[in-house]
């Protein structure tokens, strides 16, 4: 079984339940195979710890009438029937059921600021957290991390000149109900001499980069990804659930790509490929200088791309079966670099600088 039957069984299985009540217990199943799969299971090994969706739903609906109903309206509010039904369903679960809190937790207060030397390069990764790249003002790597999250471990610190920020979480999936959901700002300060690699990743949180150098990946789950005045030979951004936007001088490689949003780039000198695109919305590349392919794609929705009149740079794009085409560039009909755009639904548009 996979995590989407999973999730559909168990909702019919708790049709009888309020629709609140339900939604918290499925994004927090949502949550578990997130984590799970951070951690190297498949969807069909978080199906196995989790159990059968019946058996849960089962145990549920037997603590919703115990305590549902009247006893919600007699007592301070429905508190007392949630933490039951997570006491309960805790030892559905066996093994697994004994790493949950039992209750609804305020989580760990998170409070960090530390100071980094000799780093060569820098990776995030944590399921829920925003995170923002900054210059440092004093020539040092320094890392602040502020908020709460649901465990107290967190690893923040230099892996043989790598800085690593991420979740420390054990080998076992830690499942939790109705569990507290972390909520970070992770911020790191980089030294204008950095020139190395910079992966950040996230599932939830939106990413935003000023003024760096090296180069830089960034991929969120459900966020948006802005990148200003960033000085390195590769670029790449992408998210599921979000919008691209990405301004700087000058880049050797350009990959953005968005499942479910807009990308945006202004880029004064693109030197290499550059590949952009979406699913669902609408791109705008705007390039003053070019040397290099560039390939332009999105399945639903509109594309932008405006060029020197003359760049050298030969054009290859069709009108798309349902929209429009118009153009203003000339081109280098001999040019060995390519401009390629597509759209299956919208308008595709050059325009001239």
């Amino acid at each position: 079984m996979k995590k989407q039957e999973f999730i559909n069984e168990l909702k019919r299985a708790l049709a009888q339940v309020p629709p609140h009540v339900c939604d918290e217990i499925i994004a927090d199943i949502s949550e578990h195979f997130s984590e799970g799969i951070s951690q190297g299971l498949t969807e069909e090994d978080v199906c196995r710890k989790l159990g059968q969706p019946s058996a849960i739903a089962e145990q549920v609906l037997e603590e919703y009438g115990e305590y549902g109903g009247e006893y919600q309206e007699r007592q301070s509010g429905f508190e007392g029937a949630i933490n039951s039904i997570v006491d309960s369903v805790g030892q559905i679960l066996g093994d697994v059921g004994q790493a949950f809190s039992g209750r609804r937790t305020n989580g760990h207060e998170i409070n960090i600021d530390k100071v980094f030397t000799a780093i060569e390069h820098i990776t995030v990764n944590l399921p829920r957290s925003n995170v923002r790249l900054l210059p440092s003002a004093d020539g040092q790597c320094r890392v602040t991390v502020q908020g709460r999250m649901r465990y107290d471990s967190l690893v923040v610190e230099n892996e043989n000149g790598t800085l690593m920020i991420r979740q420390g979480v054990g080998s076992v999936i830690k499942f939790e109900i109705f569990s507290f959901r972390t909520s970070l700002d992770t911020t790191v300060y980089i030294p204008a001499q950095f020139n190395g690699k910079i992966k950040i990743s996230t599932a939830t949180g939106n990413v935003f980069a000023n003024d760096t150098n090296g180069r830089l990946n960034i991929s969120a789950a459900a966020g948006n990804v802005t990148v200003e005045n960033h000085r390195g030979e590769k670029i790449d951004l992408s998210t599921a659930a979000g919008n691209v936007k990405c301004f700087c001088e000058e880049t050797r490689m350009l990959q953005l790509d968005s499942a479910a949003g807009n990308v945006e780039a202004e880029i004064t000198r693109l030197r290499g490929d550059t590949k952009i695109s979406t699913a669902a919305g609408n791109i705008k590349l705007t390039a003053h200088d070019v040397a290099g392919d560039i390939d332009v794609a999105t399945a639903a929705g509109s594309a932008k791309i405006v060029l020197p009149r003359e760049a050298d740079i030969r054009l290859n794009v069709k009108k798309p079966s349902i929209g429009s085409l118009s153009n203003e560039l000339a081109g280098n009909p001999n040019s060995q670099f390519v401009l390629k755009a597509s759209t299956a639904v919208g308008s595709i548009k050059l325009q001239a600088l």
